[in-house]
């Protein structure tokens, strides 16, 4: 037999005859089994050929030939990955990133190892070494805003995507681009990006996919449903993440539709297939959902739940050990004591009718409701829900070195001129205040941030949004948040009703101490008489004109983008779809009614 030489393997290689040159460097590895280049062919071969078990013995006996270079170390590592052996495959990039740690392409793969496990603060590390070592590559900067999208890092995550030459994109990171910015807000670049990717027809399918879920997600369902006629069946897709794709989109169009069987088919296809934590957690929350309003499939709905939210705290687990081990007392924020005899200066403070409109609650208590019903006035404009009393706090304590609560009496009027200032300057990056025209600030856990609200803003309104706190408790387990923190928070009734009670006694032990003007909203309220609480909500706010704000879902369907989970039902007239729900759960909730008995008295609702 003729044994291959050197210039054979590099030809093959070169032109990339893999059944050629597996037989090859095969033949070649019989007869001198130190050859660095046959193993490596060998290697090389089995693994474009797929044979990926075969393929780790030979890098692995390179690594044993030449245990000092990276490079085999981390060819192993990657077919270890391909493997799904995750822990074997970060022992190895461990190694080679000893030995070379300023490779960009070692450190974007040990990145993306690290992003597949969860592992999201070293894969955060490991993609910001490669963008530092190799700035103008891409790939490791559309990675890196990945892993910060999964941290709610969305400043970051702009600002990677602002660095990025997203005309020179190929298709597969026009793809990545698209779900980045769709998770931020960033709806028109995602269809941009999504766009570019339909050019190419390898990745059309793909992207129509991404786009008819977009759409459904802005409120066109039409424009979805001719999207998806366009595409192919799911089992001819040719590949299973444009299969999954396909079936999320179709999902999606079909719940709307009120088609529930054919979306329950759709969702349970998607189950069926084989999934990464994350978006098994997604796709068990949608069908979830879907199945809490189906009567007689109460256990089904809360099994599929139940197993979404074990995907998330799996997940948890290894992003985020040390606080899955002791995790803290959930939203004590507002617990903490005010200053002692402390109160909001009023000098130079603006008045009510310059001051925010702030909306607060707990979440999933109808504040995306009235945060649409209040934009709908020509009087007020919303920006959809941000941090910016969050970031007003991280202000002072990073520019001031105060500690919050209780650095507050220490600022004074020019303190408090340039944090409102800065306050309005990020207001103005999402929305053009016209003169006259006050700003509508929603975020529900603002609740526990009034102090701050307060400091700032010490002449401005506040609307509490209430509902049954059952309601309220079953609606959060049924959501796929973002954060980290509230995914664990609601990973069972119980330990939402104890984050719900922390709330709202922070809630009434600061509205006790520093009084504001607020009007406390109940969502059956408006359920049983929309017109005369609205009437109220506007007398309170000083506004003429109720009429607008009856009109709320006409506006919303015009606005496109909402932020929140209720985007769907938000563009629809008010209706009792999901008033006192948490009955027919009424046997889950029995560990968890103790503690929000208290607070079933306070708010007048039924036990």
């Amino acid at each position: 037999m003729t044994v291959a030489d050197d210039a054979t393997l590099i030809a093959l290689l070169q032109q990339e005859r893999w059944s050629d040159l597996e037989h090859a460097a095969h033949g070649r590895v019989q007869v001198d089994p130190a050859s660095v280049l046959a193993l490596f062919a060998l290697a090389t071969a089995r693994r474009e050929s797929g044979k990926l078990e075969t393929a780790v013995e030979a890098y692995v006996r390179l690594t044993t030939l030449e245990p000092s270079d990276p490079a085999h170390l981390q060819n192993l590592a990657a077919v270890e990955r391909q493997l799904g052996r995750r822990a074997e495959a970060e022992v190895h990039y461990a190694r080679a990133l000893a030995l070379s740690p300023g490779n960009p392409e070692l450190l974007l793969d040990a990145g993306l190892l690290a992003l597949d496990d969860a592992r999201l603060f070293d894969a955060r590390d490991r993609l910001a070494a490669a963008v530092r070592t190799a700035p103008g590559w891409p790939v490791p900067l559309v990675f890196l805003a990945r892993c910060q999208a999964e941290l709610c890092e969305d400043d970051q995550v702009r600002h990677c995507l602002d660095r990025l030459p997203l005309e020179q994109l190929p298709p597969d990171l026009c793809l990545e681009v698209g779900n980045l910015a769709a998770q931020i807000g960033d709806t028109d670049l995602a269809s941009q990006q999504w766009e570019r990717a339909r050019r190419d027809p390898a990745w059309r399918d793909r992207a129509t996919a991404l786009l008819a879920g977009l759409h459904e997600r802005l409120n066109r369902v039409d424009a979805a449903r001719e999207l998806l006629a366009t595409l192919p069946a799911p089992a001819a897709a040719g590949d299973p993440v444009t299969r999954q794709e396909i079936l999320q989109s179709m999902a999606a169009v079909a719940a709307r539709d009120r088609h529930v069987d054919a979306a329950v088919d759709s969702y349970q296809a998607l189950l069926a297939s084989p999934l990464g934590d994350a978006v098994r957690a997604r796709v068990g929350f949608d069908l979830g959902r879907l199945l809490v309003d189906q009567r007689g499939r109460e256990f089904e709905a809360l099994a599929t739940l139940g197993a979404a939210h074990a995907c998330q705290v799996s997940m948890l687990e290894r992003a985020m050990p040390a606080f899955v081990e002791a995790p803290p007392e959930p939203l004590t924020l507002a617990l903490a004591d005010l200053p002692e005899g402390w109160m909001p200066l009023s000098q130079g403070a603006p008045a009510a009718n310059a001051s925010p409109v702030f909306v607060v609650g707990f979440p999933r208590s109808g504040t995306t409701l009235l945060e649409q019903m209040l934009d709908a006035h020509p009087a007020l404009v919303s920006m959809d829900e941000r941090t910016f009393i969050q970031d007003a706090i991280d202000d002072m304590q990073r520019d001031n070195g105060l500690i919050y609560p209780d650095g507050l009496a220490r600022l004074d009027a020019r303190d408090l001129d340039r944090l409102r200032a800065r306050y309005f300057e990020r207001v103005a990056t999402q929305v053009a205040l016209a003169p006259g025209v006050r700003l509508v600030d929603k975020n529900p856990l603002n609740i526990l941030r009034l102090p701050m609200m307060a400091a700032l803003f010490p002449n401005a309104r506040y609307i509490l949004a209430l509902r049954h706190p059952c309601d309220v408790l079953l609606s959060c387990y049924m959501q796929n948040f973002r954060s980290p923190v509230f995914q664990y928070l609601c990973r069972d009734l119980p330990s939402i009703a104890t984050a719900y009670a922390n709330a709202m006694q922070g809630w009434m032990h600061t509205t006790g101490i520093l009084s504001p003007a607020c009007l406390t909203v109940r969502y059956e309220d408006l359920l049983d008489d929309f017109e005369g609480t609205t009437t109220e909500l506007a007398r309170f706010l000083d506004l003429p004109d109720a009429q607008p704000m009856l009109r709320y879902h006409q506006h919303a369907q015009a606005k496109g983008y909402i932020s929140t989970p209720s985007y769907a039902q938000v563009v629809q007239p008010l209706n009792r779809k999901a008033a006192y729900r948490w009955k027919r759960f009424a046997a889950a909730f029995e560990e968890a009614m103790p503690t929000l008995q208290p607070w079933l008295q306070r708010w007048g609702y039924e036990s």
